[in-house]
């Protein structure tokens, strides 16, 4: 038996750069932590917009079943509007609550 003598070939791999490939990541997590900083700002905005139109649609029936209610004659009516008028009111006051708690949260945040 003979043996040939098979010359292996070493190949380099060539290595890649650290600093590019940290550089990179370093850019992605950034525009990571950037673009989820808006997102959390554009939904904090969508919801106290949403819930300041609901507190002043809110305040603005119970100052109308007040106002009906001061002026109704019959008892049945009396009995209806002074029932909206707490239920109104205290949806107000809900969301009244709602937007100073997220304010102080905010204020205390920073």
């Amino acid at each position: 038996m003979v043996k040939k003598n098979i010359s292996k070939k070493v190949v380099k791999k060539a290595m890649p750069k650290k600093s590019t490939k940290k550089s990179a990541n370093k850019e992605k997590i950034v525009q990571k932590s950037i673009s989820k900083n808006v997102k959390i700002e554009n939904t904090l905005k969508k919801k106290m917009s949403i819930i300041t139109k609901n507190l002043i649609l809110f305040s603005v029936m119970f100052l109308f079943s007040v106002v009906l209610y001061i002026t109704s004659s019959t008892e049945i009516y009396e009995n209806l509007f002074i029932l909206l008028s707490i239920m109104f009111g205290f949806l107000t006051i809900t969301f009244l609550l709602i937007i100073l708690i997220s304010f102080f949260l905010r204020l205390f945040k920073k």
